[in-house]
Formats: C-alpha cells, sequence, structure tokens
C-alpha cells in the first residue's frame, strides 16, 4: 500500500512537472513569435569584440556611457584587457580602449588610449565633436602585482567629425582629473554632456564624498564640487551624471561599501545640485593637500546647495548586493530615475521614478520578474523603455505611456549582462554586452 502510495505521488508530480514545462514552452514560444509585432526593424547590426578576461572585462560599468552618435555616425569603443597575462594594469602594462566610428554596419577604427577599465563616449551634437573619457592608470602595480587603481587620472580626448567626408580628427588631449586628486575611485565613474557642450564627471570616493568636475563649454578649467555623500562614512559609487547646465545637474549613485569581508550594494541616492548655491571653486587653482598616496577630498566635502533623496533602501536585506542603480536621464525638462531591487538571485524588480518638485514620484514598478536591465530614450515625440530580459534572451522597445511593444530581439542569455543606450539622438542605438561572448551594436528604424 505504502509502495502504492508513492508511487502515485511520483507520477501526479512527473504530471505536473510535465504541464508546467509545456506551458512554460507554449508561453515562451509565442512570447518569442506571436505576442506584439515588431513597430520598429533592425537597420543594421554590427559585432565587435569582447574583452578577452571577463574581470574587469568590457561589460564592467553599468553606469557609463558606451555608445552615442552625430546623425548617423556611432561612436563606441572595444576595451582589450589581453595585458591581464602580464599582471593588472598600469602604466607600463595598460589595457586598452579602442575607438571606434560605425556608420551603416561598418566599423572603423580611429584611435586608442592606455586604461585600466571601460571607458565613457560622450557627442556634442550642435559642435560636431566626440569625447572620449579614459580612465589612465599611473605608475606602477605593487609588489603582488595587484591594480593599484588609486594610481590613475581621467583622461579628455577630443575629436572632432566632419559628416560630409565621415572623417574624425584628432584635437587633443587634456587631463580632467589628475591622479593626485582622487583615491583611485574614478575607474567608476560616469559622464554627461549638455545640449550646449558642457561636460561632467562624477566619481564616487572610498572616503564617503562625490566628486564633481564640470568643464563649461568654452571654459579650459574644471570646476570642481565635493559632496558628502553618506553621514555613515559609506561610498557611494557607480555614478550615473546627469548635467542640464554649468549651475544644474545631478548624480546618482548606490552603495559599495567594504565592512568585515562583505561589499554591500543596498541602497542608492540621488544627488542634486540646482541653482548658483556655492562659488565655483576651480581645481586647478585649488589643489587638495595628500596624505600618504591619497587626497584628502574629504576635508572640503559638504552638503551644503546639495538635495539629497534616499531613492531605493533594503538595508538588512540577506542579499549584499540588492540594489543596483540602472538609469538617470533628463528629458524635456523632467528627470528620470531607475533602480533594481534583488527578489532572489534570478528574479528582479525594478522601479521607475520622476524627480520634480524635489519629490520622487513612481511611476512604473511591474518591468517582469526577467527584466535586469531598463534604459530610457526619447525618439521622435515618445518616451520608450528598452529592457533587457535575462532569462528569456530579450531585449525589448516599451512606448511608456501605452505599453505597446515595439521591438523585440533575442540576443543571448546573460545575469551579467548589459544594454546601453544612446538616450538624446534622432536614432535608436543599442548596445548589448555579454560579461561572456558577444557584443552586438545595431541601431534600429
Amino acid at each position: 500500500m505504502k509502495t502504492y502510495k508513492k508511487s502515485k505521488r511520483i507520477k501526479v508530480f512527473l504530471i505536473v512537472l510535465a504541464l508546467i514545462i509545456v506551458l512554460g514552452g507554449v508561453f515562451i514560444y509565442f512570447d518569442w513569435f506571436y505576442m506584439g509585432s515588431n513597430t520598429f526593424n533592425v537597420k543594421s547590426e554590427t559585432s565587435l569584440d569582447n574583452s578577452k578576461y571577463e574581470d574587469n572585462g568590457y561589460w564592467w560599468g553599468f553606469n557609463q556611457n558606451k555608445v552615442a552618435s552625430i546623425n548617423d555616425a556611432v561612436f563606441t569603443f572595444t576595451y582589450d584587457n589581453s595585458n591581464l597575462t602580464n599582471g593588472n594594469s598600469s602604466e607600463t602594462n595598460p589595457y586598452t580602449c579602442e575607438f571606434y566610428i560605425v556608420r551603416n554596419g561598418i566599423k572603423e577604427k580611429f584611435g586608442e588610449a592606455p586604461s585600466n577599465r571601460p571607458c565613457n563616449v560622450l557627442t556634442d551634437k550642435a559642435n560636431n565633436k566626440v569625447y572620449y573619457i579614459v580612465s589612465e592608470p599611473v605608475g606602477p602595480t605593487d609588489d603582488e602585482g595587484k591594480d593599484i587603481t588609486g594610481r590613475a587620472k581621467a583622461v579628455l580626448y577630443t575629436y572632432s567629425y566632419n559628416e560630409t567626408l565621415n572623417e574624425v580628427t584628432f584635437e587633443g588631449s587634456e587631463t580632467a582629473i589628475p591622479s593626485t586628486d582622487n583615491d583611485g575611485a574614478i575607474i567608476r565613474m560616469g559622464t554627461s554632456i549638455s545640449n550646449n557642450g558642457d561636460i561632467m564627471i562624477s566619481y564616487g570616493s572610498y572616503d564617503g564624498y562625490i566628486a564633481v568636475y564640470v568643464k563649461a563649454y568654452g571654459d579650459t578649467r574644471w570646476a570642481r564640487y565635493v559632496c558628502l555623500a553618506s553621514d555613515e562614512g559609506h561610498s557611494m559609487m557607480y555614478n550615473y551624471a546627469v548635467i542640464v547646465n554649468p549651475q544644474k545637474f545631478y548624480v546618482l549613485a548606490v552603495q559599495d561599501w567594504s565592512h568585515e569581508n562583505k561589499t554591500y550594494y543596498q541602497y542608492a541616492k540621488l544627488y542634486a545640485y540646482e541653482g548658483e548655491t556655492l562659488p565655483v571653486t576651480y581645481a586647478d587653482e585649488n589643489p587638495i593637500s595628500s596624505w600618504g598616496e591619497w587626497p584628502v577630498l574629504s576635508s572640503v566635502a559638504s552638503s551644503e546647495g546639495w538635495t539629497q533623496k534616499m531613492v531605493i533602501d533594503k538595508r538588512g536585506s540577506k542579499y549584499e548586493n540588492a540594489v543596483r542603480t540602472e538609469e538617470l536621464v533628463y528629458i524635456d525638462g523632467t528627470l528620470h530615475i531607475v533602480v533594481r531591487e534583488m527578489v532572489n538571485y534570478v528574479k528582479f524588480k525594478l522601479m521607475h521614478y520622476t524627480y520634480e518638485n524635489d519629490e520622487l514620484i513612481l511611476k512604473k514598478d511591474n518591468f517582469g520578474s526577467f527584466t535586469i536591465n531598463a534604459r530610457i530614450i526619447k525618439y521622435e515625440d515618445k518616451l520608450y523603455y528598452v529592457t533587457y530580459q535575462a532569462l528569456i534572451g530579450k531585449i525589448k522597445l516599451v512606448e511608456m505611456e501605452t505599453g505597446k511593444l515595439c521591438f523585440r530581439k533575442f540576443v543571448g542569455f546573460d545575469l551579467s549582462g548589459n544594454i546601453y543606450v544612446d538616450r538624446y539622438s534622432d536614432n535608436i542605438n543599442v548596445l548589448f554586452i555579454q560579461q561572456r561572448g558577444k557584443v552586438l551594436l545595431f541601431n534600429l528604424q
């Protein structure tokens, strides 16, 4: 009798399991091939080389700008870390960012720079300028061959673009943030450019402050602002940056705090600087004194002039990496924010907020359990979500107001994969980078 009951339970279990598999397969099949129709189609698709090693590889830096454009010319880069074979990055053994222009699906390399992490790329469409901002290693590794990221500087490479001739011309480079002005965290820097061509670089330090460097268009100097990011001394890093003008800019940062052999990512904050509330301090005129190898920017950090808002707080979660930031973009006078909460190791919850009149307003909190990335773009007169569903392996384009699915593309499965978009463009350009595997750049029309 016991054997009969046991076999019956096993039979019921197998039937239920089979039904789940069949229904799940039917859902995925219809989701892939029948649900909705593509309003947009792929105009061109370009494969780029991934980094040789996934450790600090091309996929790293979810907060960075890795694709930008001027009309139909798309600017991006590849990241070669094959020198890791010889030890971690240093001035004599750097990795390399290789600069590319892609037009009509044809890619062409036009420059490169030494680096210790992937870089950022920005375009000034009004003045036909292209900027690459690179974290370059300075000095050797330590005695054990470890990567001394503190010995790094942020370098701005400037190019002009002639659309008629499709020519990119190097104009020069400059050190935006010297190695003596940061504690190594510039590897996680975020960047932004205003409609007028003002450039912003922001990074969070290991010492509980956020530094912002602003170069107004036409100026030759970098203004420096230092915000006390955490009263608890937590490092707030992986900064997303948005600059509207030299006196109005925003930073979205996530906790990156090491404690008792663990690193916590459990809350994210918005830092808003709006209006002429503080005098301009130029970095080259006010060098920071150093203590040992590290600068003491914390000595000039202040909360004055800044508005700080907690966007998501999951401290106490059983997951150390409970929170990640996904998006910060300023469109038509509205600041949009997307953050992500880990529900379990394969399920995530994304939330979209707007920041209006010093308040955070929740706009959407249901992107689907499989969605791990969400970006926001404007195309013509509509706003869209660009999302990546890791376990289904698809990138989707969804109209924000109506929820209409306008495009989907299968690109592959990767829980560490990231998508990057050209947010301020007349074209839709999406860059997909797997931790291991493919790198795809595609343009939609």
